[in-house]
């Protein structure tokens, strides 16, 4: 479940450290998208990335961990300045186009933000949106959200529900679900699973993982998935697409409480699919 939890965390997250001055080959001499996202971003809101950047810009690039040089280079289309190699997971960058050139970028690390995109290329006309958290030590983090309606909220939670919450479950599979719920009424989340199989005294571990989002209509959210990942090995007789499926993922707002009722079906390296069932409630985390 750890390698499932590391794969699901790290394969998109940005960790940055900016610089505003095109041409200039210091990284950190300039914290002012750190500095804006801190002023503008409060916890478990959604915002607008164009409201938080205080610069035009037509293209956001998020380059994936362990990019090169030169093919960050192909995907902006040319060398703006000396860049540094992305020489760990948690070392990404973004890019900001405007008309063809890039005006902003940020690489390294940065203990103000975490910023996250499930996409490699946002556009500034799809006005992409993200959600707001904050880490235990104060840094603010930001999640990239995908097919929201946000016309559709009409929701004014109390503090009391907006934060973190977690639910796990150790029947049969180990099974964990992590959740944002903000004052609006967003949901947004993610699941680890994992399983030991006991093949003839050969023990082997099965695991996968989700993200999945959804928004409070009446008390319920009926969520999507976002992105699954599976824990597929070199004999897998599963396709490489093959992932954990929903029939039915829901939250419930419960008077004081949220609920959680999942079923579906997990996939094995074997071939098999194995049904699962979730309900109980979710615990308050900060």
């Amino acid at each position: 479940m750890k390698l499932a939890k590391s794969i699901l965390i790290w394969s998109c997250i940005i960790m940055l450290v900016c610089s505003a001055k095109i041409g200039r080959a210091e990284v950190g001499d300039d914290l002012h998208f750190g500095d804006m996202i801190q002023e503008k971003c409060k916890s478990y809101m959604v915002v607008s990335l164009a409201d938080i950047t205080g610069f035009g810009w037509d293209k956001a690039l998020f380059f994936p961990p362990y990019a090169s040089v030169d093919s960050m280079y192909a995907m902006v289309g040319y060398k703006w300045r000396d860049i540094p190699e992305l020489a760990s997971e948690d070392q990404m960058a973004v890019a900001f186009i405007k008309d063809g050139n890039v005006v902003y970028d940020c690489f390294g690390y940065s203990d103000q933000f975490d910023i996250r995109s499930s996409k490699q290329i946002l556009y500034a006309k799809d006005n992409p949106k993200f959600l707001v958290g904050s880490f235990r030590n104060g840094k603010t983090w930001l999640w990239q959200i995908d097919d929201m309606e946000l016309a559709d909220v009409a929701y004014d939670f109390s503090n009391d529900f907006s934060g973190e919450w977690q639910y796990s479950s150790s029947d049969i599979w180990n099974t964990q679900y992590q959740l944002t719920f903000t004052n609006e009424g967003f949901v947004y989340g993610y699941v680890f699973y994992s399983f030991i199989l006991d093949q003839d005294q050969d023990l082997k571990t099965e695991y996968g993982s989700a993200t999945f989002s959804g928004i409070i209509h009446e008390n319920i959210a009926d969520c999507k998935t976002i992105d699954a990942t599976f824990g597929r090995d070199s004999n897998s007789k599963l396709p490489k697409e093959t992932s954990i499926q929903f029939s039915t993922l829901r939250i419930i707002v419960e008077n004081d409480k949220l609920q959680i009722f999942s079923e579906g079906s997990i996939p094995l390296n074997s071939g098999e699919f194995v049904s699962f069932s979730n309900r109980g409630y979710f615990t308050k985390r900060f």
